[in-house]
């Protein structure tokens, strides 16, 4: 029995989908890899290297890759049910290559939810939408629009692939509170507690930022000094934080940057000695701030250089740090691992006490 290959994009309704495919499709094998992804070298401990994610025919390891997961989709066309979000290109290649190997279902959710989605996490599209979409839509597709409601739908759907396909009602009471709350966030523009990518523009205008290229989920500062203003809407909830998820430039990866970012007077330096590929930056504020209302980051970089001027390529752009990201947090959400140590500091002068009495207990009964 020829494998369903379910394919999309990260934050695409994937998992989601493969999910309900498992409870629908049971005579389908799973890969023993987390969420069926088999060329995902963080979760298939089988693959011994590692190639970057949304590798394309211009990167310089895409045929050595390509060669390599071929091999591995080779071992699951028979009989499995497998997920990919994270090596399109290679799929798509591998699918012209081998047309009949597979069972190919685009998991199509809303472009604008998965937008929305990523903006929540701070992340960018890693590959081009516009030209990946037309290539994914060229196969069967399930609409996760009608998915989000309606189980008969998605079952109809696997049974004209597979007509011993089984019902399976994934509309649990968990499931309709997500979809609700995301709908309810999606129609609210709500972003407290989560992210939003700075390349939203209803939200900011920046000053002395730019992308490299259009695809980029960041902007460089190109000067010493930019800034974001950024609006928010009202009906936001209080917050007090403002998180950033800012990249150095790497043109300054065998040095260090300083970096100063000031809002609504709250100010924060952060030093950066190597390049990293996020680093998250929490400048609290020291008050809750209502909504509606416009803010403004400043963010001073000591010094700015070009990567022209390094030789690293041909952008006489000056560029300091990076921003993907700006979140805004309640002080009353505390991590889990803060809660933790708060919890175990509350402990500790009880259990000091404890041990001083218990000390003091056996001092008495060893005493000559």
């Amino acid at each position: 029995m020829k494998s369903l290959l379910l394919i999309g994009f990260p934050r695409g309704f994937t998992s989601q989908a493969y999910d309900i495919s498992k409870g629908m499709l049971p005579f389908l094998k799973e890969s023993g890899i987390a969420a069926g992804e088999v060329l995902n070298h963080t979760r298939n401990d089988a693959i011994d290297r590692e190639y970057p994610f949304y590798l394309n025919s211009t990167s310089a390891k895409f045929e050595e890759a390509y060669q390599y997961c071929s091999r591995i989709l080779d071992q699951y066309t028979e009989g499995y049910l497998i997920k990919e979000v994270i090596q399109p290109h290679i799929v798509l290649r591998y699918l012209y290559e081998n047309p009949d190997a597979y069972h190919v279902v685009f998991v199509n959710r809303p472009m604008a939810h998965i937008q929305f989605s990523l903006d929540r996490k701070g992340w960018g599209f890693a590959g081009d939408p516009e030209t990946l979409f037309p290539a994914f839509n060229c196969f069967p597709s399930i609409d996760v629009s009608k998915a989000y409601y309606d189980a008969d739908y998605f079952h109809s759907f696997l049974k004209s692939i597979y007509p011993n396909a089984v019902p399976h009602n994934y509309l649990t009471p968990l499931f309709i509170e997500l979809r609700e709350k995301f709908l309810a966030d999606f129609n609210d523009n709500r972003w407290i507690n989560t992210y939003r990518g700075i390349k939203n523009l209803r939200l900011f205008k920046t000053k002395n930022l730019s992308n490299t290229n259009a695809n980029e989920p960041l902007g460089w500062t190109t000067a010493k000094q930019a800034k974001v203003t950024f609006d928010v809407p009202e009906g936001t909830p209080a917050f007090s934080r403002v998180h950033l998820k800012t990249f150095l430039s790497r043109c300054f990866s065998d040095s260090s940057l300083r970096v100063t970012y000031t809002v609504e007077g709250a100010q924060l330096t952060h030093v950066y000695s190597e390049a990293r590929e996020e680093t998250p930056i929490e400048i609290p504020l020291g008050k809750n701030i209502e909504s509606p209302c416009t803010l403004t980051l400043i963010i001073d970089n000591d010094k700015v250089i070009s990567p022209k001027e390094l030789g690293l390529s041909d952008d006489a752009r000056t560029l300091g740090i990076g921003l993907s990201a700006i979140g805004l947090f309640d002080r009353k959400e505390i991590r889990p691992e803060a809660a933790g140590a708060e919890k175990t500091a509350r402990r500790r002068p009880a259990i000091k006490h404890k041990l001083k009495g218990l000390i003091h207990k056996v001092s008495r009964v060893l005493r000559p």
